[in-house]
């Protein structure tokens, strides 16, 4: 649980004790103003979560107090991203493969969070290849 410490009505600095490292690594000291907070918009914040796409740290925030199963899922969604992107980054040539066998290990999942998962999933291969390529053209031009 995060343990926030006040200063002041405006402001408020939320340090995490989370158990999970992807919680400690999104959360792990966020300054946040409440002002901030207050003006997020909660369901674009949702259909953020349920798009797969990467939340910022206020956002995880107002999300872990208002719906704790969407932050769940949002967490779920960080956590394949980060696995993922962990398999590509070991072999780059074999990103596509990393990226079918992530795709094949959500059959198990309900629809709503397979599809979650599957946009998620397709846009961290879709950055890393991107960012991939823009490595090989540099090295290329040198």
């Amino acid at each position: 649980m995060s343990q926030i410490t006040g200063l002041g009505n405006t402001e408020h600095t939320a340090k995490s004790t989370l158990a999970t490292s992807a919680e400690t690594s999104l959360l792990s000291t966020a300054t946040v103003s409440t002002a901030t907070t207050d003006n997020l918009d909660y369901q674009t914040i949702l259909s953020k979560v349920n798009n797969g796409q990467q939340l910022t740290s206020a956002e995880l925030t107002l999300l872990k107090e208002k719906n704790p199963a969407a932050y769940a899922k949002a967490m779920r969604t960080y956590t394949a991203r980060q696995e993922l992107t962990s398999q590509m980054e070991k072999s780059p040539n074999q990103a596509h493969q990393a990226l079918n066998e992530a795709l094949s290990s959500l059959s198990a999942k309900n629809d709503e969070e397979r599809a979650t998962l599957t946009k998620a999933l397709t846009a961290e291969y879709n950055n890393f290849v991107s960012k991939h390529d823009q490595v090989i053209i540099s090295s290329s031009l040198e």
